[in-house]
C-alpha cells in the first residue's frame, strides 16, 4: 500500500463517513484523518456578504461516478474505485452562524455543494494525509443551466451521447432525441462533466466555466476526445477553441448589402477569439446549392471581425464587387469556415461552421 493512502468501497451504500471508515468490506491504510470546515454566505440586494443559518451542505469525493441509467461508472483515478453505490458520502447542515463541518475525513480531493432557498454553490476542497483541517468558503447564487448540443456530422454513425452527470453530484439530466441535453439548476463556477454515451462509455469535460448571467453552451463530438469540444461561456480564455460568435447578415437584416468604410460587404463574421489572418482567410469558402458563387474579397477589423464580400457571376461570368452581387431568388448561400481557421494562439475550429441565407434580389 503507497503513501497515497488508497481507500477501496464495495458494493454499498455509503451514506456517512463514519461507515466510511468501517469500510463495508474492503481494507483502509487512512493516516490521520482531517476536517473540512466552512461557512457559507449570500449576498445581499446592497452587495453585502451575509452568513447563512440551515443551508444543506452536501460532501462526495471529486470525480465520483455511480453511472448513468445502466451505464457503467466511471474510474476517476488509481486511488478509489467507485461503483453503483455510493455517490454521496455525508450532509450537514449550517448552524445559526451559517458555519458547517465534516470530521474525520480521509485524504483526497472532495467536492461540496450548499442548498438554500434556490439558491446553490459548489467548491472542490483537497484534503492532505497529515490530519488537521480545510476551510472553505461556499456562496450561494442563482443556479446556472448548460445546453450541450452535438455538432452537425455527415456521415456519423449511430454514437451519440445519453446524459450528463457533474461528477460527485446528483446534478444529471438525459439527452432528448436529437442529441441535446439541458443541465438545469447547476451551480455557478467551474464545473467537472462526465457525459454518457450510447455505447457505454463515459467521457470527461473538466472545468466548464458555467456563469448565471449568459448562455452557457457546449459543443460535443461523442467520437472525439473532449480537447476538441467547443464551450461557449461567457469568459473566454485566450487559448481556447474558437467558435463563431455572430454573424450579420445584412442582406437578411436589411434588405441590401452592408457598407463598411465605403467598400461593400455581404457578410460580417465575428469570431470568439483574435483570429490568425493569414489561415483563417483561407479557411473561409462560399457556397451555393445553385449555380455558382464565390468569394470577391475580405478583409479584418482588427483581429476578430471578418468582412466577406461575395460574387455571383454574371451572364459574361464577372463580378460585380461594387453592385449588386447578383444574388437568385430562392438560392441558398452561404460561406464555411473550416478547421484551418485558427486564432493567434494556434488553437483551430473543432468542426467546420458554416452560414446560410437566401436573399431575395
Amino acid at each position: 500500500m503507497s503513501a497515497m493512502r488508497r481507500i477501496f468501497f464495495g458494493i454499498c451504500t455509503v451514506i456517512g463517513i463514519a461507515l466510511l471508515s468501517a469500510g463495508c468490506g474492503g481494507g483502509t491504510d487512512v493516516g490521520n484523518p482531517s476536517s473540512i470546515v466552512g461557512v457559507v454566505i449570500s449576498k445581499t440586494d446592497g452587495g453585502a456578504s451575509q452568513k447563512v443559518a440551515h443551508a444543506m451542505v452536501v460532501l462526495s469525493k471529486r470525480g465520483a461516478d455511480p453511472g448513468f441509467d445502466g451505464v457503467a461508472a466511471y474510474i476517476p483515478d488509481d486511488n478509489i474505485g467507485i461503483y453503483p453505490e455510493p455517490l454521496f458520502f455525508d450532509t450537514v447542515y449550517t448552524d445559526n452562524n451559517g458555519e458547517f463541518v465534516f470530521d474525520m475525513i480521509f485524504p483526497g480531493s472532495y467536492v461540496l455543494v450548499a442548498h438554500k432557498g434556490g439558491l446553490v454553490a459548489l467548491v472542490y476542497a483537497d484534503v492532505t494525509m497529515y490530519g488537521g483541517y480545510e476551510s472553505t468558503l461556499l456562496e450561494l447564487e442563482e443556479p446556472a443551466s448548460i445546453n450541450i448540443m452535438p455538432y452537425e456530422q455527415s456521415g456519423a454513425d449511430d454514437l451519440s451521447f445519453r446524459g450528463v452527470r457533474v461528477a460527485g453530484t446528483d446534478f444529471v439530466a438525459a439527452a432528448d432525441s436529437s442529441g441535446t441535453i439541458v443541465l438545469n439548476g447547476v451551480p455557478q463556477g467551474a464545473l467537472d462533466l462526465i457525459l454518457y454515451r450510447s455505447d457505454s462509455v463515459s467521457v470527461r469535460f473538466d472545468s466548464f466555466a458555467a456563469a448565471g448571467e449568459c448562455d452557457n453552451e457546449l459543443y460535443v463530438d461523442p467520437q472525439r476526445s473532449g480537447s476538441y469540444w467547443t464551450p461557449h461561456v461567457c469568459t473566454r480564455q485566450w487559448d481556447g477553441r474558437p467558435y463563431l460568435l455572430e454573424v450579420y447578415l445584412p442582406a437578411i437584416e436589411k434588405g441590401e448589402r452592408g457598407d463598411f468604410n465605403g467598400r461593400a460587404y455581404d457578410l460580417r463574421l465575428c469570431f470568439s477569439h483574435p483570429m490568425e489572418a493569414l489561415h483563417t482567410n483561407g479557411a473561409v469558402h462560399a457556397f451555393a446549392d445553385s449555380g455558382m458563387v464565390s468569394i470577391a474579397s475580405q478583409w479584418w477589423e482588427g483581429s476578430n471581425v471578418l468582412y466577406v464580400s461575395l460574387c455571383v457571376p454574371d451572364t459574361s461570368g464577372e463580378c460585380q464587387p461594387d453592385g449588386t452581387p447578383g444574388f437568385l431568388s430562392g438560392v441558398v448561400y452561404g460561406v464555411t469556415v473550416d478547421t484551418t481557421a485558427r486564432t493567434s494562439a494556434g488553437v483551430g475550429f473543432a468542426h467546420e461552421e458554416s452560414v446560410r441565407f437566401i436573399a431575395e434580389p
